[in-house]
């Protein structure tokens, strides 16, 4: 039998859950049942000397592992299975992670999307990627807001175009092609020269179109959505940003006009927005970098069940394919 592990949840009240023992999971593995116990960064296992069998009552023997769920009847006793193990993520695949943070919220339907307010960011698995991309995230910017001091980023000149904003286009789709092809590698999906129609797979595993960015301070742009207009059927037409920078590139004589203010910008909110969906955004590099600028106005909402779970105590977190990417690989 296949590793099942499971939230323990009750809703006592019968309007709310109560989680005060929801840092509790149940790990089945084989016919063996362990008791896990989360904390901020680790999962403590303790084994039982429960056995699972076909015949057996699945919940009353998961919720025998924790003593708390012996005040609550049987009919409010919940199960959710996790949709990975502890520590496992998915290869540069945004989660939030689950914690022992929950145990203290008593409104949390693990049936239902969780709110933001509740997300806790896991650790970024590669700093040092992750600071390069920072990094050139800040350099844009910068010629960006420069570009802002000659051109102000009003409603009526979105198509202005020059060199300056083509550079603007050119590197912020360079780094969402980066970005887009790590994850796609990460993943199992290996092609030499991937395109959109390769990136695509991403939009649903990575939630791409439920992101909303915008500046700070700068009310004219307004919140900006990259991905919104990108569809995962095949052969669907790219965000009008990136169609741009690919008309651009290949021929800029024709369509130097494309390189304008309007593509610019999205392209720069569209490579923050792969940054966040790939990392996150709740950590200290990018409060003090980029938080200051870029406001994140609205973000995908998880289910628990799809939160990603601290490593067991003195084991390796592990990536693994998200199943919707590395099926269609080339």
């Amino acid at each position: 039998m296949e590793t099942s592990t499971f939230i323990i949840t009750t809703d006592n009240t019968g309007i709310k859950y109560h989680l005060w023992f929801y840092n509790y999971l149940a790990k089945i593995s084989g016919k063996e049942i362990e008791r896990i116990i989360i904390g901020e960064k680790y999962c403590i296992r303790e084994k039982t000397e429960l056995e699972y069998s076909e015949e057996s009552d699945l919940k009353k023997q998961l919720i025998s592992i924790v003593p708390e769920c012996n005040r609550v009847s049987i009919e409010r006793i919940a199960l959710t299975k996790m949709t990975l193990d502890c520590g496992e993520r998915y290869s540069n695949i945004y989660r939030p992670l689950y914690t022992s943070f929950f145990s203290n919220i008593h409104d949390i339907n693990p049936l239902q999307d969780v709110s933001p307010d509740y997300y806790v960011d896991p650790a970024i698995e590669n700093l040092r990627d992750y600071n390069n991309y920072i990094r050139q995230l800040e350099l844009i910017l910068d010629e960006l807001f420069d570009i802002f001091k000659v051109v102000s980023p009003h409603s009526r000149n979105m198509k202005v175009f020059g060199n300056a904003i083509r550079n603007v286009l050119i590197l912020s789709c360079t780094e969402v092609d980066s970005l887009m092809k790590s994850v796609l590698n990460g993943n199992g999906y290996i092609v030499d020269r991937p395109n959109m129609n390769d990136y695509r797979q991403l939009i649903t595993p990575m939630k791409l179109s439920d992101y909303t960015l915008s500046f700070r301070y700068i009310n004219e742009v307004g919140g900006n959505t990259p991905f919104g207009e990108w569809e995962p059927k095949e052969n669907s037409k790219s965000p009008s940003w990136y169609k741009a920078y690919n008309d651009v590139k290949h021929d800029r004589i024709n369509n130097f006009k494309e390189a304008n203010l309007r593509n610019a910008i999205e392209a720069t909110l569209g490579f923050a927005t792969m940054l966040i969906a790939t990392y996150g955004y709740r950590n200290e590099i990018w409060n003090d970098k980029v938080g200051k600028i870029i406001n994140v106005k609205k973000e995908p909402l998880w289910m628990l069940k799809e939160f990603y779970l601290p490593p067991v105590l003195g084991w390796e977190a592990r990536s693994v394919n998200h199943p919707n990417i590395c099926k269609r690989k080339s």
